[in-house]
């Protein structure tokens, strides 16, 4: 694949806070709703874990559904907030009118 041109590139439809967030401002940027979907699915792979066992291999199949779910979970955050940092989602910034994202994309 080659480099993406000038109108391939996406246009991001809400204020950008920043344009390439480190994952250090990443991190530092998570809310109350990233911690609680990292939880609620980690919970969720573990009770998974649990229930598709049998008593032999209850114990590693409980460790890894909530690693799983870990996993998935901080990764579906992680992307979630650069997303909003980059301004591809609803930052709670309001929304800008796609002609000005074009026009700020070209200048």
């Amino acid at each position: 694949m080659g480099r993406l041109t000038e109108w391939e590139k996406p246009v991001p439809r809400y204020p950008v806070i920043d344009p390439n967030p480190s994952p250090g401002k990443v991190w530092r940027s998570f809310d109350l709703s990233e911690y609680g979907r990292i939880v609620l699915l980690t919970s969720i792979g573990c009770i998974v874990g649990l229930t598709s066992a049998t008593r032999t291999t209850r114990t590693s199949s409980v460790f890894m559904g909530g690693l799983s779910g870990l996993w998935g979970s901080t990764t579906w955050a992680y992307m979630s907030t650069r997303n909003k940092l980059r301004g591809m989602k609803d930052n709670g910034l309001g929304r800008i009118p796609i002609e000005t994202a074009h026009r700020q994309m070209r200048e």
